[in-house]
């Protein structure tokens, strides 16, 4: 797999060279062409053409609308004002050379748009047309039901090296041609999630004849198409009558095709005279429908915008993203790269949007791990990405994805409530994911939505984007379940990551378009939490700390619990810049011997994450708290698949010394048990550490 994602980005490297080009535009173009004004007003509903100047007829030009909320433009650059307030519209030519182009950026048009004010029209003549948009794995924990699974705004679309951000669905105009033959219309990558795609066109000919309608392109196949070869679609025929007259054509485009035409081929010369060309996931689908209803809540908008605004000013920007499988990119690898996740799309687009100079000051960690609820996760919050901060001290955003492993979890709720109190009182933004499958209904959304409204973040529902348009009468087998499901049904494939990705920029979007209010969130004290807050500001405790460098433990002897496991499951992405990273690479293993893992630790809540196999070697141990026996942990059952599982040890309100010891049960003193991590948390330490 390793081996296939270089692949890819080799390919993506080749194909973002030839979309640049990469070759001189010709030199001996008179003049060059240039915007004829930097500036546009005009009233709501009212609309004005951008004006380039010495425009060459080889060449075509591109426009690009930066809030579509505000002002949208077409393909010829008509900017119409949608709403009161101002964006930018940036204007690119495209230079056409021996079969060879190249994109240039010519300007940026700033657009203000009035509500009352009537602005004069001076319209003039449109710029020429040209294709644009117009905006209409491994393995996942079972949750406790006993499954065990196997593992927007659109933009138009930019040059870029590494993973693409092209509108996924949308409607494509194009100018008109000659039919001698065969002709190509080139979409890109912009169906390479998979469509159907309407094709309208108005012909003109002098003789009935058949135009023969189909798609062909470069298609992935498990991993990548090694060889780059064509793939060609089945058509469709299209019977063209004389004269002149308008037709339509349906083509179900596969998923995962890149560097795609849309083919006309006819025996007779016809002149094809406009073509349109829309685009959606499946029939009977509304893409920016789905993105509209995922949308939950806004949330308070001033830490969004705070995070954009940093970002244009070239300051450095951290998105932390913390969740289980699907966060991590599971079925994200399948077809493409990892990078086609959700987290890495989003945080991707977020840079192109928002971040300056190419997007350099923008960073990005991934902290999703299979099969975390946010009882792992708020023992992992601070190895898995404070610890991972490169710049600054907190995340700027944090985008928490738990609903679907949470459904059991052992806190009911008052891991995710940690983790989201201590983000906001660390000062980051907060934002709340809530993924779904259909193959059980285990998601804890509504649960989960109280703390949203609670602290006001923003949140979006991948429920509530998609039931509208899933086949009730055959959930697992429709048409919905098909384009954003993976073959298990759990976990979203491509497609679906990438709408994940369009619901998360549509709030970016919203956000960005709105005046700025109060911050509701400056004095977390003082908002009285939901299901409780015991685990804020937990501290993670494993092999890789030296206990005499840390005040809380007192004592740490670990007995025979000195091993190391190695037979781990691996991070899917690159942690701390390597491949093939262990989860737990710090853990405390017991093979054989009686001696107990013990540790005293200055603390009032504890938890501990051990590994559950399925492999009979692994035994059951006992752990006794202030030498009173707590629980029984059982490392070996049926369905675990070396993943973490979780336990509360104690919650008390203060502060004090607790000894708590591991040791193997009667009968296991020979058997192995992994002990992954250890959370506590020092409320007086925690605060201590904010200021406080």
């Amino acid at each position: 797999m390793r081996k296939n994602a270089k692949k890819v980005l080799c390919f993506a490297l080749v194909a973002a060279m030839a979309a640049t080009g990469l070759t001189s535009v010709n030199s001996d173009a008179a003049k060059k062409a240039k915007l004829k004004s930097k500036s546009i007003s005009i009233n709501v509903g009212k609309s004005k053409t951008i004006v380039i100047k010495n425009k060459s007829k080889k060449n075509t030009y591109l426009f690009k609308s930066r809030n579509k909320k505000i002002a949208k433009v077409t393909a010829k650059g008509k900017v119409t004002g949608v709403k009161k307030g101002s964006c930018k519209i940036t204007v690119r030519e495209k230079y056409k050379n021996a079969g060879k182009k190249k994109v240039k950026k010519l300007g940026v048009v700033t657009v203000k748009v009035n509500n009352n004010k009537v602005v004069p029209d001076n319209t003039v003549a449109p710029a020429q047309s040209t294709a644009t948009v117009m905006p209409s794995n491994p393995i996942q924990s079972a949750p406790s039901n006993g499954v065990t699974p196997t593992v927007a705004p659109v933009q138009t679309p930019e040059p870029s090296f590494g993973p693409t951000m092209e509108p996924a669905y949308g409607t494509y105009e194009f100018d008109g041609f000659v039919i001698d033959g065969k002709k190509d219309v080139n979409v890109d990558n912009l169906v390479k999630y998979g469509a159907v795609c309407e094709v309208n066109f108005t012909a003109r000919s002098d003789e009935e004849a058949v135009v023969n309608i189909g798609y062909e392109g470069l298609k992935y196949s498990k991993g990548f198409n090694k060889d780059g070869d064509i793939f060609t679609g089945s058509g469709t025929s299209v019977t063209v009558e004389s004269g002149e007259k308008s037709y339509t054509a349906v083509l179900d485009v596969d998923k995962y095709m890149s560097e795609m035409n849309i083919t006309f081929e006819s025996d007779k010369k016809i002149e094809i005279l406009s073509v349109n060309i829309t685009t959606q996931p499946f029939d009977g689908a509304d893409y920016q429908k789905m993105i509209d209803n995922s949308l939950i809540s806004k949330g308070n908008n001033v830490r969004l915008k705070k995070v954009i605004e940093k970002a244009r000013k070239g300051e450095d920007v951290t998105l932390a993203y913390l969740g289980g499988s699907i966060t991590e990119g599971c079925a994200a690898t399948d077809m493409t790269v990892n990078s086609d996740c959700y987290a890495e799309t989003s945080y991707n687009e977020f840079k192109k949007k928002f971040g300056a100079n190419g997007g350099d000051n923008v960073h990005f960690i991934n902290a999703g791990m299979s099969g975390t609820p946010s009882s792992l996760g708020v023992i992992r919050y601070q190895n898995d990405v404070l610890n991972e901060m490169q710049y600054g001290k907190y995340p700027d955003v944090l985008f928490i994805e738990f609903v679907v492993n949470d459904s059991g979890e052992c806190t009911n709720g008052e891991g995710m409530e940690s983790i989201i109190r201590e983000a906001l009182e660390q000062g980051s933004a907060v934002f709340l994911v809530f993924a779904h499958t259909v193959n059980f209904d285990t998601g804890k959304q509504e649960y989960y939505k109280p703390l949203g409204e609670l602290y006001n973040l923003p949140m979006v529902s991948v429920k509530n984007a998609i039931t509208e348009f899933i086949d009730s009468s055959n959930v697992k087998g429709c048409d919905l379940s098909k384009w954003f499901f993976w073959h298990d049904t759990l976990h979203p494939d491509v497609p679906g990551h990438r709408l994940m990705a369009d619901m998360i920029m549509n709030v970016f979007d919203i956000v960005d378009a709105e005046e700025a209010v109060e911050d509701t969130n400056t004095d977390i004290d003082s908002i009285n939490p939901k299901y409780g807050a015991s685990f804020t500001g937990m501290t993670l405790l494993d092999a890789n700390v030296d206990p005499d460098k840390v005040d809380a433990i007192v004592n740490l002897e670990v007995g025979s619990f000195g091993d190391k496991d190695t037979a781990q499951n691996k991070f899917q992405y690159k942690k701390g810049g390597k491949d093939g990273v262990e989860w737990f690479p710090n853990c405390w293993m017991h093979n054989s011997g009686d001696e107990s893992f013990k540790a005293t630790v200055k603390c009032n809540n504890m938890m501990i994450a051990y590994k559950l196999a399925n492999d009979s070697k692994f035994g059951t141990a006992e752990l006794y708290v202030d030498g009173v026996l707590k629980e029984e942990m059982t490392g070996y059952r049926n369905d675990g698949w070396n993943n973490a599982t979780v336990s509360v040890v104690f919650k008390e309100n203060e502060v004090k010394e607790h000894t708590f010891e591991i040791k193997m049960a009667k009968g296991s003193e020979d058997k192995k048990f992994t002990i992954y991590a250890i959370g506590y948390t020092n409320a007086d330490d925690y605060k201590a550490s904010l200021g406080k």
